[in-house]
């Protein structure tokens, strides 16, 4: 059996399941005893779980808006996994998260915001900081090194794997007393971390579909980091990928954007975060910033993404401060 059709079919198994009214009696952390909800914006709903030096953040729903969401705020470095069953994820960097993805990234001790558009989501993330972050860099020294290498950045993405969702079963098919919940997530986080270092780890085929979505997250990073660049173009990506423009397309052909459009929308939705928190700067400026032709050229391709133009949100913003 396939990845895709693994995959499909423990999301129709998920999807079988009862769909009562509340959003949150379906969402894995309900399982957990005094798990806090929240509803985060009409039709999506968020769950938060906190033990010792664990994290456990899970959202769910299809929200009727683009909608902005931070992870927990805490006092230490976060060591997050996360897990996209559906839906994608845009951080504040434009990093792209697809569905089925799993990933991992740090956080120090200020927020990190997400942007979900208005689609089916479903992410589960779990961080893990404190004296547990420490201990468990120290016995996966793998995924120390890659940390080190790559500092304050987002790892590479994997689809989420079979061992993975067998982690998760067993996990929330638990019973969960006062002394064992701690235990039980102590050992799944150590199942998940260990099975994504083994994918980080693993010696990579040249060709195939496994190479394919390896280059499409290689140039989703570095998109993601470049996007600021006048001279990102398809041309150089391929180039710093080592791989053909060919190739480069075909990577991106699964997906529900193409190269070029990938870029446009990362810059779209930085544009989007310089208008809500920027004040002093101009729709022009940040349209120059960003490599549009003009302040025109970009309200049109906004108001393409996220059905407002630029002046229309950035009034809307100052109205939800007031």
């Amino acid at each position: 059996m396939s990845h895709q059709q693994r995959s499909q079919s423990w999301k129709d198994t998920v999807a079988a399941r009862p769909n009562p009214r509340d959003i949150a009696k379906t969402m894995h952390l309900s399982l957990l005893p005094d798990a806090k909800s929240q509803i985060l914006t009409q039709g999506l709903n968020t769950l938060h779980y906190s033990i010792h030096d664990f994290n456990l953040f899970e959202i769910k729903g299809r929200p009727e808006q683009l909608t902005p969401a931070a992870l927990p705020a805490g006092d230490h470095e976060v060591l997050w996994l996360g897990l996209q069953f559906h839906g994608k994820s845009v951080f504040s960097n434009g990093h792209i998260i697809p569905s089925d993805s799993l990933y991992s990234f740090i956080t120090q001790t200020d927020d990190v915001r997400l942007t979900l558009p208005e689609d089916r989501i479903w992410k589960l993330l779990i961080g893990v900081s404190g004296t547990s972050g420490a201990q468990l860099l120290a016995e996966i020294p793998d995924l120390r090194k890659a940390y080190e290498e790559r500092r304050k950045k987002m790892l590479n993405t994997f689809f989420i794997s079979y061992l993975d969702r067998q982690a998760l079963e067993s996990l929330f098919g638990a019973k969960h007393g006062p002394f064992s919940t701690l235990h039980h997530i102590g050992l799944t986080i150590g199942k998940l971390f260990g099975n994504y270092t083994a994918q980080l780890t693993k010696p990579r085929s040249a060709s195939g579909e496994e190479a394919l979505v390896q280059i499409y997250h290689r140039a989703l990073e570095y998109i993601g980091e470049h996007y600021l660049s006048k001279e990102l173009t398809i041309e150089k990506i391929a180039d710093v990928l080592a791989c053909s423009i060919h190739t480069l397309r075909r990577a991106f052909r699964n997906n529900p954007t193409g190269v070029k459009a990938t870029i446009l929308k990362i810059r779209l939705y930085k544009g989007r975060e310089l208008l809500q928190t920027q004040s002093d700067l101009s729709i022009e400026s940040i349209a120059q910033m960003l490599h549009f032709s003009d302040a025109r050229h970009f309200a049109t391709q906004y108001k393409k993404c996220f059905y407002r133009t630029p002046s229309e949100d950035r009034k809307r913003k100052k109205r939800s401060v007031t």
